[in-house]
């Protein structure tokens, strides 16, 4: 990501055993690294969480959602995307009212 885009990382609390995530976070699908992204409209973010329980955080900033998933698919793929019909339905909607 370009220099727009912040990145945070914590571990998750596993006494607790909830995520923190967004309230209205989605998920967006799986990359190559079996990681699970999740999309926030309402924060502009995309949370990461990888298989030991990393948690990335990216604000996306000026980006828009189709350059994350792009830049994702470019880096280490996408082995899901089957949960991002409502992305796909966004990216069209975009496209016809350009």
């Amino acid at each position: 990501m370009n220099a727009d885009t912040h990145r945070s990382e914590t571990t998750t609390d596993k006494t607790d055993g909830r995520l923190e995530l967004p309230s209205d976070a989605t998920v967006l699908g799986t990359d190559g690294t079996r990681a699970t992204h999740y999309y926030s409209h309402e924060t502009n973010q995309v949370v990461i969480v990888d298989t030991r329980d990393l948690v990335i955080r990216y604000d996306i900033g000026p980006q828009s959602l189709l350059a994350w998933v792009t830049l994702v698919a470019s880096t280490c793929g996408w082995r899901d995307l089957s949960h991002a019909e409502w992305f796909l339905e966004l990216l069209a909607e975009g496209l016809v009212g350009r």
